[in-house]
């Protein structure tokens, strides 16, 4: 009867988790974890330009709690930038926010961007650029996630 007592127990005290517990899509195990930029591309008057130099280190972390961090090395320039994430649009769309962006040359405070997700799977991320400030321009940009 005691052991009955203490499954019992066990049973009711997690039942609380079931009912608060956020309810996480796939898609958001899938983006959490660190995200290297492999291959970028800028798309003008239908001619496409690569912009990622491989020499450059391009970094975005996505965790579980909704925030986001980013690290890009040249070599003129070191940018950090932290912020929040999500979904949007049916997780069609990604958005960041809240963005604090720091470096040897540039600073922004409040930032928002939002990208549209062209691919997401457990091994890579393809994101689009919405708001660029040149007409006729699009780019694209390839991540593989860190083993």
């Amino acid at each position: 009867m005691k052991l009955i007592k203490i499954a019992l127990f066990c049973c009711l005290s997690f039942l609380p988790l079931t009912f608060f517990a956020q309810n996480i899509s796939s898609s958001n195990y899938q983006i959490v974890g660190k995200w290297h930029l492999k291959l970028g591309w800028v798309t003008k008057n239908n001619k496409r330009i690569t912009i990622y130099n491989h020499k450059q280190i391009f970094i975005n972390k996505f965790m579980e709690d909704g925030s986001f961090s980013s690290l890009s090395m040249g070599k003129r320039d070191t940018v950090r930038a932290s912020g929040k994430w999500k979904f949007l649009d049916g997780e069609k769309m990604l958005k960041l926010y809240n963005l604090k962006i720091i470096g040897t040359r540039v600073k922004f405070d409040g930032l928002d961007e939002i990208h549209p997700i062209l691919k997401l799977t457990k091994d890579s991320l393809i994101l689009g650029h919405l708001a660029l400030l040149i007409e006729d321009t699009s780019s694209i940009n390839l991540f593989v996630k860190e083993k």
